[in-house]
Order: C-alpha cells, then structure tokens, then sequence
C-alpha cells in the first residue's frame, strides 16, 4: 500500500512556523504522498499562490529532510465546492494553459501535481481529455499525477472513476456531512468496481460536521475488504486532515499506526516454475541409429567423433570422387 495525507494550509502554516511534528508523525506513520495546498487556480487559467518561491522551497525543505522518500504534490483546491470560480476546461486551449501552469509548479520542486478542481465550465469529457493531458505531460518530466474525485450516491461511477487515467485517485468518501457505514461501504464498493486508476481511499478526520471516529472508517473499510470484492485497483488509504485539531485529536495517531490495513502488500504473481526441457537425443540420420539414449556428456562425445570422421570421409571423397 502507498498511503496518503492531504494537508490544508492551516497545517502547512503551522509547519512554517516550526511545529514539525507533524511531519514526523507522517514519516513515522508510513504515509509517502502528501499533497499540499498551495494556492487555487484563477478563472484565467493561472495559479494563485499563497506562498511565494522561497516559502515553497523551505516548505520541500522541511518535509525532504525528515524523510527522502516523501511524495510531494501541491494541491489547487477551486470550483464552486470550494466557494470559488468554476474552472474553464471547455476549449484545448484553456486545458492546454491548464497543464503549463501545473508543469511550471511542479518544477518549483515538487513530485507530481494533484488536481482538485470540483466545479468545471465545459464537458465531463473536457475534464477527462485535461486529465489525460496533465497525466502525460507530468510523465513526460519524470512526475506523477493525481486527481481528487467525488463519490456522491447518485454519481455515474462508471463514467467517472472509469474515465480519469491519473496516476491516483483520490476517492471524497463524504460530502457536506460524514457519511454512515452503509453509504461510505456502497461508494468504496463502487469506486473500487469502476475505476480505471490506482485509488486512495479517503477518510475525513474531525470537524464539527464530521464527528466520525478514525477508527470507524477503519473497520468499514476492513469489513468491506473481508468481502472478497476485486481490490486489484486499490492503492492505498488518504488521511485528509484538514480541519481543526485533525489527526491530533484524541488517538487518531496511535489508531493509525496501530492499524494493519495500512501496511498490506499485494503478493507478487509467480509464475509456476516448469520442468527443465531435456536435450533430445540426436540420431544421425546417415549413420547407425543410437539404440538407447546416452547421459548428455557421453552424447556429446560420440556425436563429435561422428562429426570428425564425417569430415575426414567428405575429404577423402573430394580427393578420391570415384569412391
């Protein structure tokens, strides 16, 4: 499993300002992409950053330097779900702006880029053909996309999840509210059925709206796994901790690290190993036939005299035609 945290910039200000433990309990808690809010596309195509160069530097910095290994994915949060501008994917141009302008980010230091642009101007296949185009683009300079997803219960799953070819899913298992245990297992179900992409599965983590306990989605998520449903497209989990105290409330950590799920490794397929192919015996046609089969050492000798004295004979015949 490749696990997920989505941080907002309440947390990423808290950093900046020293509290790096957080960083550490990410590392430690076997979490490798973290996506970043960073900022929010402009109706014009363009980032709107909240950072600047240098603070987005210290902020690779920070995280790099407790762990290497961490996947770094800033994070654009627009669309009338996040009170802001819907996103004019309508034109190949605009998609084509788009995706300079998450190239351009992306250079600044990062692993991939993350779209979460839940409002569009434009066709679903407008989306899909952007997300196709940020995909390529990203795997062009060596870097990874990724993509956030709604999972609403009246959504054509299908046509969403089997349409976005990214490189993670993130699955928005909530929506205005937590969802309870019937409703979040039927999505995960879902998603997992029609997607075409690795999926992260999401768990919303303490807010006033959201008062489901971590462990909750824990076993929802065991007990759906339990069903034998096809996993093959699961990747992993996605923590998002964006909202008041987060994973630092009550023992949303130690329920975390305690949790096994996490941690699974899908076994590599082996193929069977065959029986070693025997070398068949060589019976020289021209000469007397082997009568039994030798050991290969001894095959080897006799056919090589064979073939020396054939040798002689074709000279002798060549100096001597009539014979």
């Amino acid at each position: 499993m490749v696990n997920a945290i989505w941080l907002e910039k309440t947390r990423i200000n808290q950093i900046l300002n020293g509290k790096t433990q957080l960083v550490t309990d990410i590392s430690n808690g076997n979490i490798k992409l973290i996506f970043l809010e960073l900022g929010e596309w402009n109706p014009n195509h363009t980032i709107d950053y909240d950072y600047n160069d240098a603070q987005i530097a210290t902020i690779i910095s920070m995280f790099k330097s407790i762990n290497r290994t961490f996947k770094l994915f800033p994070w654009m949060p627009s669309g009338r779900w996040h009170n802001h501008p819907d996103i004019d994917f309508s034109t190949s141009a605009y998609r084509q702006q788009l995706v300079n302008a998450a190239v351009a980010c992306v250079n600044k230091g990062f692993d991939g880029f993350e779209d979460d642009t839940e409002g569009h101007i434009g066709t679903e296949q407008n989306y899909w053909d952007y997300l196709d185009l940020l995909t390529n683009a990203m795997h062009s300079i060596g870097k990874l996309s990724a993509c956030a997803l709604m999972a609403l219960e009246a959504q054509n799953y299908a046509g969403t999840y089997g349409n976005a070819r990214v490189d993670y899913i993130k699955a928005m298992l909530y929506g205005g509210y937590a969802w309870d245990e019937p409703k979040y297992k039927t999505a995960m179900r879902r998603v997992l059925a029609a997607s075409i992409s690795p999926v992260l599965i999401s768990m919303p983590i303490q807010d006033s709206n959201y008062k489901t306990p971590m462990i909750s989605y824990m076993n929802w998520i065991d007990s759906v796994l339990t069903e034998g449903i096809d996993a093959s497209k699961l990747a992993g989990f996605a923590i998002y901790d964006g909202w008041n105290e987060g994973m630092s409330y009550g023992n949303n950590w130690a329920s975390w690290n305690n949790w096994s799920t996490k941690g699974l490794v899908t076994p590599p397929v082996v193929p069977p190993v065959e029986p070693p192919i025997e070398p068949p015996v060589i019976v020289p046609a021209t000469r007397t036939l082997v009568a039994q089969a030798l050991p290969y050492p001894l095959l080897l000798a006799k056919l090589w005299r064979l073939r020396t004295r054939f040798i002689r004979e074709d000279i002798h015949r060549k100096v001597h035609p009539l014979i």
